[in-house]
């Protein structure tokens, strides 16, 4: 079971991953072509709907960051898409599902493989500094300071392998070995791509993302309210009005 609603991040990884994985995808390599109207898209959004009747609850329409966390951890579930986070909340706080830890029965595997390929999501985000901030200066030392190696390395084992960036060289992080089921992370980043793929991650992209316009799109035709066709349409309706911005708005330099 995965989140298909327009509430978390979680939904927009999933989704993704079911798209890409049958060749479809919202924005061409140019980063300015809208595709989302393809045989691809409409592949996808068929096994999402095959998938839906067939393997899901109606309430991962609905569902939010925490929901397939907690799906799982009650022993109800069987398989979602999320980070290592279930498995070291079951790991450290020592839940048990039936007589066995359920740690013991929990893993890892990378997103279900498609027809056009095996891909994951891999979320992105940005961190500035106000121009009007009081100290400019000190505020983008701190964030030398914390993206440094070391420190960034500490981050990773702070979090216990929770963050996991898709920079090569943390993969040497040595986390990754400290348990069998961590070891997947090191090969994560090879089937991973970011938002606005195959184009570029652009403030577009972003909006897309923010809006859960893909999630929304999976989640009409799953729930029956929109037919495949329409589904596609209004999703690139919405999708070209957003990148049609990109002749008004001159992002600023500097």
């Amino acid at each position: 079971m995965q989140a298909v609603s327009d509430n978390c991040i979680d939904s927009v990884i999933s989704c993704h991953c079911v798209l890409w994985s049958f060749g479809g995808c919202f924005v061409a390599e140019d980063s300015k072509t809208i595709v989302i109207d393809s045989a691809e898209t409409a592949r996808a959004l068929e096994y999402m709907k095959r998938l839906f009747v067939e393997a899901m609850e109606p309430e991962v329409l609905s569902w939010d960051d925490a929901s397939n966390n907690r799906f799982i951890l009650s022993g109800k579930g069987a398989i979602t898409i999320n980070s290592i986070a279930i498995y070291w909340v079951a790991k450290t706080k020592k839940l048990v599902l039936g007589n066995k830890p359920m740690a013991e029965l929990l893993d890892h595997h990378f997103p279900p493989q498609g027809p056009a390929g095996q891909y994951s999501y891999g979320p992105t985000g940005c961190l500035g500094v106000w121009n009007f901030a009081r100290n400019v200066a000190g505020a983008k030392d701190f964030l030398r300071y914390h993206f440094s190696r070391e420190n960034f390395n500490h981050w990773i084992k702070a979090s216990g392998g929770y963050n996991m960036p898709a920079l090569k060289e943390f993969e040497k992080n040595p986390i990754w070995d400290s348990d069998p089921k961590y070891k997947f992370v090191k090969e994560y980043g090879k089937i991973m791509r970011i938002m606005g793929w195959p184009g570029k991650s652009t403030m577009y992209a972003q909006i897309v993302t923010n809006l859960f316009i893909i999630p929304d799109m999976f989640a009409a035709v799953a729930s029956g309210k929109k037919g495949v066709p329409e589904a596609i349409k209004w999703a690139e309706r919405e999708i070209k009005q957003i990148y049609a911005r990109e002749k008004k708005v001159e992002p600023k330099k500097g």
